[in-house]
């Protein structure tokens, strides 16, 4: 399974960006670059909107590169004379292609069909896109015959007052045991029947461990108060559990605010404890300057769960 990454594009940090996914171990680099670009708006042309700088840029990458979104709407309705650039020669040895924002209508005002009484109806764009499409004839490589030119990784970025990741490590692999462990030694929790809406309301687009750390943090800061378990009946109290065998392991590796480093799953034990049920154990993992109104997670402990529209996979 190929897994790539998307990103809109940011002149501030768009280089940045480039180095740090295709940098460091070959085997933790991305396997293909799409890129959100919105910048030929009505009849541009392929130097007014940047469009070779782009070809530019990724001369020479290693990884495929595609238009992971494109479409400017600023000038309706929209010609769509980008497509002709888009797959002509000049940037076709470069870029395989795009994907044209978007199929449905939104408020957004993006769409090529709208849905009327159950069934896509086509808008003008739709049409319109279907004639530029129908004129171009882009040369492609098969996949037999293709060959990455250049395999040699960049330069990891360093940390600067515009990019503030370092690259010397990567983020925790997903480990489930140490979620199960952690929530065990909490003593506020999500409900096991809260449904994905709700989930998505309380916390957007993250696992049901995570929204239980949340809730217990703001738990613990309000002085164990039970009216401060409750997130209108999604939260409830339990006994928290003191971390034993493989729980205790793991959760130390995991160190305090997740600066550790969590090796292999320890073997031996089922991690459950007998604890009493006092302050939670897993709050040597609390959140430093927790604001609950803005729900502000570190990432140590990751669950395994997608979280971020911009990882693809394909």
């Amino acid at each position: 399974m190929g897994v790539g990454y998307a990103t809109n594009d940011d002149a501030e940090i768009r280089n940045d960006l480039v180095d740090y996914f295709y940098c460091g171990e070959e085997d933790e680099t991305v396997d293909f670059w799409g890129y959100n670009i919105y910048s030929w708006c009505g009849d541009s042309s392929f130097e007014e909107s940047g469009y070779d700088k782009v070809v530019k840029d990724f001369t020479g990458f290693s990884v495929p590169v595609f238009f992971a979104e494109y479409g400017c709407n600023k000038v309706q309705p929209r010609p769509f004379t980008e497509v002709k650039a888009l797959f002509g020669d000049k940037m076709t040895p470069v870029i395989s292609g795009g994907i044209l924002y978007m199929y449905f209508q939104e408020a957004n005002d993006y769409g090529l069909v709208e849905i009327e009484d159950g069934k896509a109806k086509k808008l003008k764009d739709f049409g319109t896109l279907k004639g530029q499409m129908a004129k171009i004839d882009p040369k492609g490589t098969t996949f037999d015959n293709y060959t990455a030119k250049n395999v040699e990784l960049r330069e990891c970025p360093s940390v600067t007052k515009n990019w503030k990741s370092s690259s010397e490590k990567l983020p925790p692999t997903p480990n489930r045991e140490l979620c199960k462990c952690m929530v065990k030694s909490l003593s506020c929790t999500a409900k096991e029947d809260i449904d994905e809406e709700e989930l998505g309301g309380l916390f957007n687009s993250v696992c049901v461990e995570q929204l239980s750390h949340a809730f217990n943090t703001y738990y613990e800061l309000n002085d164990r108060d039970s009216t401060a378990c409750d997130f209108d009946g999604a939260a409830e109290l339990q006994k928290a559990e003191e971390p034993e065998g493989n729980c205790a392991t793991l959760i130390e590796q995991a160190g305090e605010h997740g600066s550790g480093s969590v090796g292999a799953t320890p073997t031996g034990g089922d991690g459950d404890g007998d604890g009493e049920g006092g302050k939670s154990a897993a709050s040597s993992l609390a959140i430093p300057g927790f604001n609950f109104d803005v729900l502000s997670l570190s990432a140590y402990l990751v669950c395994a769960v997608v979280v971020g529209a911009g990882v693809v996979f394909m």
